[in-house]
């Protein structure tokens, strides 16, 4: 089914022309009713569609809102868990940010460059040392394998 919103609705309506809440997007099941929306403009929180996130919630996925409960539940693959950064439930702190030693949920301005710990790969290829671009820690050890006439051996000066 196909209809047009009256001009005088701002971004939506119902399928009868009745201009739907300011914080819908989409259509609505009723006109000025912020629970009645199919999709939320800004932030979706406990039914209904709100421009930001109310106090003591933190956007999460650039839609909803969650408590801080919620975004200590959320982790990824390999128990990572995420972080409350700038009011958001974010996966890790934002570049030039570093986790909280004593509560690992939020995060600190580093004092110059942060840390950046990585995996210790084995080194046998330019590709492979370029993995390790902008890393200040190497957790494990690290292995260099050049061998003559590889890869390495010729291009070892072409390593930032």
């Amino acid at each position: 089914m196909c209809f047009i919103c009256p001009q005088h609705c701002e971004f939506s309506c119902t399928e009868q022309g009745e201009c739907c809440h300011s914080q819908c997007l989409g259509i609505c099941a009723e006109p000025n009713n912020d629970t009645a929306c199919s999709g939320c403009l800004h932030y979706y929180h406990e039914g209904h569609c709100v421009p930001d996130c109310p106090p003591d919630t933190y956007k999460f996925e650039g839609w909803r809102c969650i408590t801080m409960d919620l975004c200590s539940q959320v982790h990824l693959l390999g128990d990572t868990h995420f972080v409350i950064h700038g009011g958001e439930c974010m996966p890790d702190c934002p570049s030039g940010f570093t986790r909280n030693e004593t509560n690992r949920m939020f995060c600190n301005a580093c004092n110059g460059p942060c840390d950046k710990p990585c995996t210790s790969p084995v080194i046998d290829s330019v590709d492979a040392a370029q993995s390790l671009k902008d890393c200040t820690v190497i957790e494990g050890n690290l292995d260099i394998n050049i061998r003559r006439g590889s890869e390495c051996s010729h291009t070892a000066a072409h390593i930032n």
